[in-house]
């Protein structure tokens, strides 16, 4: 399971679609899936267990039930435990944050129209997010593999991860999934 976290805006989606594209090239049964705002009845422990598969490249998964509803949502023990199952399904979680706090007000004031929240409600996500990364706070820190900061002063000059990132972060997932077939959790494919 090929997992990208962040707040909205910041280009889960696009990153997603370009990972399903790199891993179908590399011949993998991989599919794209993406996580909206659940429904009230929905349980933020056992629900995501249904919604686990090997092959999903998932745009937006439990973290965002952290930095959209807060830590009662999924207390620390129920996290652990879920995270636990994340790993067992040989995942790779990339976690897309803003560190430049006003770039990413203005991204937001620009695309305020096409956003399903307001602009405060995003930025304190976001920050959630960078919380939940920092790892000088280990009780609270959240397994990820990859942390990608978007912006003009991030990690590429462009402000988003390019094809290199796509194909280097595919490839660590690729050895997960070839890990898992060789203890037998995961079938191999014909």
């Amino acid at each position: 399971m090929f997992i990208i976290e962040g707040a909205d805006s910041l280009g889960k989606s696009t990153l997603a679609k370009s990972i399903t594209t790199c891993m179908h090239e590399r011949g993998h049964p991989v599919w794209y899936t993406h996580m909206t705002r659940p429904p009230a009845c929905f349980n933020f422990g056992t629900d995501y267990l249904d919604m686990m598969s090997y092959y999903a490249v998932q745009d937006r998964f439990h973290l965002g039930a952290l930095a959209y509803h807060g830590d009662e949502a999924l207390p620390q023990s129920k996290r652990k435990w879920l995270e636990a199952n994340i790993i067992r399904h040989a995942s790779f979680i990339v976690v897309l944050v803003a560190v430049d706090r006003e770039w990413y007000r203005m991204k937001l004031i620009e695309e305020s129209r096409d956003q399903m929240f307001d602009v405060d409600f995003l930025m304190e996500a976001n920050e959630r997010y960078i919380r939940m990364i920092d790892i000088h706070n280990e009780e609270d820190t959240v397994h990820h593999d990859f942390v990608f900061d978007i912006g003009p002063d991030g990690d590429r000059d462009n402000g988003y991860p390019i094809d290199e990132d796509v194909l280097r972060w595919s490839q660590m997932w690729e050895r997960k999934l070839v890990k898992a077939q060789r203890e037998g959790i995961l079938p191999w494919r014909e």
